[in-house]
């Protein structure tokens, strides 16, 4: 209905990808080999611009046929259908499972580990420090010696994620105000992204030599 309605869902749209994107990175390294670890997160990243591309060229032919709230309403409707799937296949971190050590989650513990062809534990192990962990505070990020690392952490996904969708949003544009055709502009586009598909694979391989 207006520019401020629009801004207030992305910036709740901005928060979901940020969270989707933190999390991933988690989840896959904690179910990857030591040596493998990097390729696998590359492998998850470049799937990104994969579906960047497809979901590209899907919104052209959404928006053309049946205007452009088609491409939120099935971008809405894809996005519940993977939420379900992850509900029901996405195995909890293991991590998360055996500091918490709750009653049943040494039987979650085990049934994750037979799932991906490990062998089951007798008892669960809590990592590092022996005591009951408790829940984390937004201040522990800049107590003590966290303080420099948090920041640094902080800046440099915050300018990484900036080129990203500078990058990709604006270069279209550019192109075509340069001369370019609007499907030329668009097919650059969907080319930029696949070569940053197959730099992150690349990438990975390197990483995980």
């Amino acid at each position: 209905g207006s520019a401020w309605e629009l801004g207030i869902w992305r910036v709740i749209t901005g928060l979901g990808i940020g969270g989707v994107l933190a999390c991933t990175t988690v989840i896959a390294s904690e179910y990857s080999s030591a040596r493998w670890r990097g390729l696998a997160i590359s492998i998850y990243t470049a799937g990104y611009g994969v579906g960047a591309t497809i979901g590209g060229m899907a919104a052209v032919g959404l928006q053309s046929e049946y205007g452009w709230r088609a491409v939120f309403v099935t971008g809405a409707g894809l996005t519940g259908l993977v939420l379900t799937l992850l509900v029901v296949l996405l195995p909890e971190s293991l991590d998360f499972l055996t500091n918490r050590g709750r009653a049943g989650d040494l039987d979650r513990v085990n049934t994750i580990a037979r799932r991906i062809g490990q062998s089951p534990v007798p008892a669960l192990t809590r990592s590092g420090d022996k005591a009951a962990p408790r829940a984390g505070r937004i201040s522990d990020l800049f107590s003590g010696s966290n303080t420099r690392s948090t920041v640094l952490l902080w800046a440099a996904f915050f300018a990484t994620m900036f080129g990203f969708y500078f990058v990709n949003s604006w270069t279209p544009s550019l192109l075509e105000t340069a001369g370019l055709t609007k499907d030329q502009s668009a097919t650059a586009g969907m080319m930029l992204t696949l070569g940053g598909t197959v730099g992150s694979v690349l990438f990975g391989v390197l990483a995980s030599r």
